[in-house]
């Protein structure tokens, strides 16, 4: 249970890791800019409805983008006519991300605390089943 536990855990960090290092790669290269929020669509799923706002932006050139964010809300959050903080790459504008702490690191930032719960889990488990063992051996050494 211990070893399944940790491997687990070291896989997500792993993969956090990644997709960390892909988020920082996206920052570091892309343009800011902000746009304006021009619509929410509402989108009904087997949890309900989700809320996916609708930007409108222009890059460095002037052109204007318009993106459907592909992550939404239960709830709308998104008011339209609410300017927003834009990240985008420079030579592909259609890569756009809303400049916001979960936008750019909550993707890593999930993997990381399953990974780190499950690593120390299986760490204690592991530790604590070979410190009961050495005691039991201990002890029957002991009484011997």
């Amino acid at each position: 249970m211990a070893c399944i536990l940790s491997a687990c855990g070291a896989l997500c960090l792993m993969v956090a890791l990644l997709v960390g290092k892909n988020s920082s790669d996206f920052v570091r290269a892309a343009v800011r800019t902000s746009g304006k929020i021009i619509a929410v669509i509402k989108k009904d799923g087997d949890d309900g409805p989700r809320f996916y706002p609708v930007i409108v932006f222009q890059d460095r050139q002037g052109a204007e983008h318009r993106i459907e964010s592909p992550s939404g809300d239960n709830f709308s959050p998104y008011v339209v006519g609410e300017p927003v903080s834009l990240l985008y790459t420079a030579n592909n504008p259609g890569n756009v991300r809303m400049d916001s702490f979960f936008s750019l690191w909550g993707f890593a930032l999930l993997p990381a605390i399953v990974g780190l719960a499950n690593l120390l889990g299986g760490m204690t488990i592991w530790f604590r089943s070979a410190r009961t063992a050495s005691e039991f051996k201990s002890h029957r050494e002991f009484q011997a």
